[in-house]
């Protein structure tokens, strides 16, 4: 009987060591889109961004995977030299730690939380300030790729600055591929080439030497745009704003607006940087009205997203 029950533990331990998932696997590369916000407003240029599994390495007492980032600024033809990262992986939880993280281990993922369980994380931006993290997983499913069965989380992100404001993200993390967005989610390590910051357009590509590769987009995996500016007119096709220039309170409207999609809108200054980040508008059918009565006098520029694309930028006075 204590041999069946011994062997029984055996079987139960393999069956956990078969289904978890090793996080950057031999060969593991990502690659995205990000673009790049002129202060004008009125261009952007596409850059592309590859991670790439280079090596292992010890740190301490911990084995861990050397991660090199690098990302190609078309709107001046440069490649950025690579930053490293590193990861861990303890059971389903990933850490990670560079730079941006004052190399500190922080946890990245963690898989095996389930619904309502959260962790925590804080991080450097690039404009040296540091925020943090609040973690919640609202779901949990699976999902196959490429005849793999992969635990997915649906989390929110909940992100404190120093002068008390919140902002609160959404975002779905896969095993093997991490954040349906950019690896490190939220920190983009941006602010190269004159531009004060990235915004992430898309996740092209991943691939591993056992899972092969898997496609996001019909863009080409080292997609950018060779001419390094695409056009946005403010032809009013997307969105109306009102009063315009306006004192204290600005109103958008959305033209014919998809019940299916998710529209988000931000504002920013005429320098690039974030002001107001509306992550989802519910009632589409509805003018959004905005109190602004903080902003200073001046030039800003209000960005459509349409399920978190860049559809419209217009620009508006406040005087």
């Amino acid at each position: 009987m204590k041999k069946f029950f011994l062997l029984g533990l055996c079987i139960i331990a393999f069956s956990n060591i078969k289904t978890q998932i090793s996080f950057c696997s031999s060969g593991a590369e990502w690659r995205y889109n990000f673009t790049y916000f002129r202060w004008d407003g009125l261009v952007l240029s596409s850059d592309n961004e590859k991670i790439k599994y280079e090596r292992d390495t010890i740190l301490g007492n911990d084995t861990c995977k050397v991660l090199s980032h690098s990302r190609f600024y078309s709107n001046c033809n440069v490649v950025l030299s690579p930053v490293l990262s590193f990861l861990k992986q303890k059971g389903d939880t990933i850490y990670y730690r560079n730079y941006y993280t004052q190399n500190n281990w922080q946890i990245l993922y963690n898989f095996a939380a389930q619904t309502g369980q959260s962790w925590k994380n804080n991080f450097l931006t690039s404009a040296f300030i540091v925020v943090s993290n609040t973690l919640t997983v609202n779901q949990t499913s699976t999902v196959s790729i490429n005849g793999f069965t992969l635990k997915r989380q649906f989390v929110s992100i909940q992100t404190k600055y120093p002068n008390e404001a919140i902002y609160t993200y959404t975002y779905v993390f896969t095993e093997r591929l991490g954040s349906d967005q950019y690896l490190f989610y939220n920190s983009n390590f941006s602010g190269y080439c004159g531009n004060p910051d990235d915004n992430f357009d898309g996740f092209l590509c991943y691939k591993d030497n056992s899972f092969g590769l898997k496609k996001f987009t019909s863009r080409d995996c080292n997609f950018s745009n060779p001419l390094g500016i695409n056009y946005f007119e403010n032809n009013s096709e997307n969105i109306t704003l009102y009063p315009n220039p306006f004192t204290n309170k600005l109103t958008i409207r959305l033209q014919s607006p998809e019940a299916s999609s998710q529209y988000q809108i931000c504002i920013r200054s005429v320098l690039g940087n974030v002001l107001l980040h509306e992550s989802a508008i519910s009632n589409v059918s509805q003018d959004v009205q905005l109190d602004l009565s903080e902003y200073s006098a001046g030039i800003y520029f209000v960005q459509l997203f349409e399920n978190k694309k860049l559809i419209e930028t217009q620009k508006v006075i406040k005087e």
